[in-house]
């Protein structure tokens, strides 16, 4: 052996040892944000639906039940966000946007995304989209 190549090996091993750290790093952050992304996905979709059980109860009491029931939009914009901060920390939460014309519901949320090894990252984002409608058959 030359006495110039005793720490290549060394140095081929750290080499490897950090891209393979590297490479575990993101793997782990990749997964956490596809999986805060579904459940958020969820939670929107949920709160779609909590969102169509507001109907506007003077319309219903004095019209009756009928094909275009309307929801009340107050309601709706409360019960919504009540529902999505019940499953998430407010200080996560950048934008709530609720929509409601009259038996349909359409919400759009965007949040931060906590990354498990994200050495202070804040800058990564998510959001998702839903909407329902309410129908009587």
């Amino acid at each position: 052996m030359n006495k110039n190549e005793t720490g290549t090996i060394l140095l081929i091993f750290v080499g490897m040892l950090s891209v393979f750290i590297s490479c575990f790093i993101c793997a782990v952050n990749i997964y956490s944000v596809i999986s805060q992304q579904q459940y958020l996905r969820n939670v929107v979709d949920q709160a779609s639906f909590v969102g169509t059980n507001q109907i506007d109860l003077d319309s219903y009491y004095k019209f009756g039940i009928s094909r275009d029931i309307t929801l009340d939009r107050l309601k709706v914009q409360e019960e919504v966000t009540k529902f999505i901060e019940s499953n998430y920390d407010k200080s996560e939460i950048i934008r709530i946007k609720v929509e409601t014309l009259d038996s349909n519901v359409s919400i759009f949320v965007e949040k931060k995304c906590n990354l498990p090894i994200g050495f202070g990252l804040s800058f990564v984002k998510i959001s998702a989209m839903a909407s329902a409608k309410l129908q009587v058959l």
